[in-house]
């Protein structure tokens, strides 16, 4: 990408900001993980850049600060921004060259630098889209299995002061709670879970259930449309 090019995502991020507020939603994540295009700026093993844009982590992260600013200029410096980080893109092809892959250091290093932009919340991920069966788990069936980021988020939690969120599996209650009790996130997040309950915090809050039903088979991934598509009968 030209000087230019990156100038112009920059502003196309921030527009797209402007009208998510203006239609009156409360903030906006900015997805940094899992390989996609901001992702892939913070990552050494896709940006070989040269020019302010790569080689140090504030360098690499640069995209994603000015992203904020300009946000901020636009919808106003309390308009929440969150952030989905990748804490490692160790299932990248050839990730044993630890010179070009995000170690949990870098993830704290860029953390840190997102908390100082202004980025109010960090949610920690992993992994890539291509390698989705790492970032996406399939046959989470045990609480053992449960939230496969805990230590990333921790290891960030500890050297932020802005709330960490914390996704990857996570099914059950007791999981929850356990994780909120013992410094591995401030909150939890999940997305297939919602797919087959959309009223499922509902249900743990009022305790009409403990655990999620889905099953983590992915079969929610459907060309049609997304939607659960395991038969629990």
């Amino acid at each position: 990408m030209t000087e230019q090019e990156i100038l112009e995502v920059i502003e196309a991020f921030t527009r797209a900001a402007a009208r998510t507020k203006k239609a009156g939603f409360d903030g906006v994540q900015l997805h940094c993980a899992h390989g996609f295009l901001l992702s892939d700026f913070i990552s050494p093993y896709t940006n070989r850049r040269i020019d302010r844009w790569g080689g140090s982590v504030e360098n690499r992260a640069r995209i994603v600060t000015e992203i904020v600013r300009r946000i901020k200029e636009q919808a106003g410096a309390d308009f929440p921004i969150l952030v989905k980080l990748n804490a490692t893109d160790d299932f990248r092809p050839n990730s044993q060259r630890t010179d070009i892959k995000v170690e949990i250091s870098q993830a704290i290093e860029t953390a840190k630098i997102l908390e100082k932009a202004g980025v109010c919340a960090i949610e920690v991920s992993g992994g890539l889209s291509k390698t989705s069966g790492i970032a996406i788990r399939l046959a989470i069936n045990s609480p053992t299995k449960e939230a496969y980021f805990r230590e990333y988020s921790k290891a960030i939690k500890k050297a932020v002061n802005i709330p960490v969120i914390l996704v990857g599996g996570i099914r059950s209650l007791s999981v929850m709670e356990h994780l909120l009790e013992n410094g591995f996130a401030d909150m939890v997040s999940m997305s297939r879970t919602f797919i087959c309950e959309p009223d499922l915090v509902l249900q743990l809050k009022s305790r009409k259930t403990t655990k999620a039903k889905c099953v983590s088979c992915n079969l929610c991934f459907d060309i049609e449309g997304i939607k659960c598509n395991f038969d629990f009968n």
